[in-house]
């Protein structure tokens, strides 16, 4: 298995989508954050 480490950038602009997201809709961001584990998942 391969060994995934974001850099602070990375890491601080998924945290601001995910403000973004639940500033628009409460649990949105939760959403986002499924998809993108379950994109990280396959790749």
């Amino acid at each position: 298995m391969i060994e995934l480490i974001l850099l602070l950038q990375a890491d601080l602009d998924i945290q601001a989508a995910f403000n973004r997201y639940e500033d628009y809709q409460s649990g949105r961001g939760e959403v986002s954050m499924r998809q993108l584990d379950a994109a990280w998942v396959r790749a």
